[in-house]
């Protein structure tokens, strides 16, 4: 609005400047014809014919507002006299007469225009002076055309831009009083999309997206916190459950060390699901802190080699190709080995404890790990839920664990720019795992 008033004004300013340009160079066209004119009376009175002296008298009838003429002999207009009628004459316009001879001057008082003629060898200078009142009127009027135009567009403008404005912002508004009451508690709720194909029907499906990802995420941390309480209680109640029928009547030694043992046992696996949800709880918001480094891929598959002959001798057999032998990879070595030792754990332990085949190849930039266990397999539709906290797959229900392990290794690869794939084998039965990892720069 603001920027729109100026150009206006600008633009006002600008025809009233080259209008008033204009009738000022049109009424010393004026003048000048008028001196020529009265020069040509004066000088051909009696050399021009009776019709052309009455034709130059018509033309010359007419009188200007306020017209003077003055004839005045060149000898006589020296310094001095240019000093004692200043008052009659103003000297800029003296003096640009002598050394130009004629001149043109115009101020808010009067117009003056003179040139130099010459009679019987004398040099003389003729000067008509008058007021443009025509002109004056004319700019006078165009003024107030201008500023009454100017304050009439001005009023238009505001009152178009203000509907305008309304119009343009009522959408937003709707849309910030949506987005204001949007909270924790109707998570579903989204802002109405009018025209998709404009900048605030854009904002406005980017905001949705955003909902959409902030609804998951709460789906998730409810789901999560809904089955890590329950998971928790479980081995809680167990315990305090065995306590209390042991406390119900005096027993044997025998008895009593089987009991401390299943609390112990109990214990042990509480202990495990705690770990493995704080693990899980700080992997994601602390990775950015953990120091990272360059190492060879060699370095984890050893430690993981010494790892599992202590805790499944001769089960684990690694098979590492020539060309990844010399691979290099970016990130934290414990949390890699970890994950790494999270599946090949999930792998011995749902295959009954048979033989688990760790292999290395190197594909491109890719160094690629896979782990094939010789289990039941997973079906296909459980595939994709298999990383979820603490899903567990219907086939492996009897067998002992919290379903933590897959999900804190997907999030460690993850975190490391690479990829997870579960699949079954195409012959026998039993799943294979491979994990994808971008080799350092």
């Amino acid at each position: 609005m603001s920027l729109q008033l100026v150009l206006l004004i600008l633009f006002g300013v600008t025809i009233y400047y080259f209008s008033e340009d204009y009738i000022d160079d049109n009424f010393r066209i004026e003048l000048e014809h008028r001196a020529n004119i009265n020069e040509k009376i004066l000088l051909e009175k009696n050399i021009i014919s009776k019709d052309e002296y009455q034709k130059a008298l018509a033309e010359y009838v007419k009188k200007l507002s306020d017209e003077k003429i003055y004839h005045i002999k060149s000898s006589l207009i020296t310094d001095s006299v240019i000093s004692i009628n200043k008052i009659l004459f103003p000297e800029k316009f003296i003096s640009d007469l002598l050394n130009n001879k004629s001149s043109y001057f115009s101020s808010d008082v009067s117009n003056y225009y003179g040139k130099e003629y010459k009679v019987n060898g004398e040099k003389w200078m003729i000067v008509i002076s008058a007021k443009d009142i025509g002109g004056f009127n004319l700019l006078y009027k165009l003024k107030n055309i201008i500023i009454i135009g100017i304050l009439a567009i001005s009023i238009i403008i505001f009152i178009v831009s203000y509907f305008l404005a309304k119009s343009f912002l009522n959408p937003i508004k709707r849309k910030i009083n949506t987005a204001m009451e949007i909270s924790s508690s109707n998570l579903h709720q989204r802002i109405e999309i009018e025209n998709p194909n404009d900048e605030i029907g854009q904002l406005a499906i980017a905001f949705n997206r955003m909902l959409d990802r902030l609804e998951e995420s709460f789906k998730l941390q409810s789901t999560f916190i809904s089955n890590a309480s329950h998971e928790i209680k479980n081995p809680l109640t167990t315990i305090s459950g065995t306590a209390e029928i042991a406390l119900l009547k005096d027993r044997s030694i025998e008895e009593y060390k089987h009991t401390l043992e299943s609390i112990i046992q109990d214990s042990d696996f509480l202990n495990s699901l705690v770990n493995q949800l704080f693990n899980l709880a700080k992997t994601n918001a602390n990775f950015e802190k953990l120091p990272k480094e360059d190492f060879p891929i060699l370095d984890i598959i050893e430690v993981i080699s010494i790892q599992n002959k202590k805790l499944y001798p001769n089960l684990v057999k690694i098979i590492i190709s020539n060309n990844s032998q010399n691979a290099n990879i970016y990130g934290n070595k414990d949390l890699l080995i970890s994950a790494i030792n999270n599946l090949i754990d999930n792998a011995i332990k749902f295959s009954n404890k048979k033989d688990v085949i760790l292999e290395t190849i190197r594909i491109g930039n890719t160094i690629i790990i896979t782990i094939t266990d010789n289990g039941p397999g997973v079906d296909k539709l459980e595939l994709a839920k298999i990383t979820s906290a603490f899903y567990r797959s219907e086939k492996v229900r009897d067998i002992k664990g919290h379903g933590i392990g897959l999900a804190l290794t997907e999030k460690i690869i993850n975190l490391h720019n690479g990829s997870l794939i579960f699949e079954n084998k195409k012959i026998s039965s039993g799943l294979s795992v491979t994990v994808n990892l971008p080799l350092s720069n």
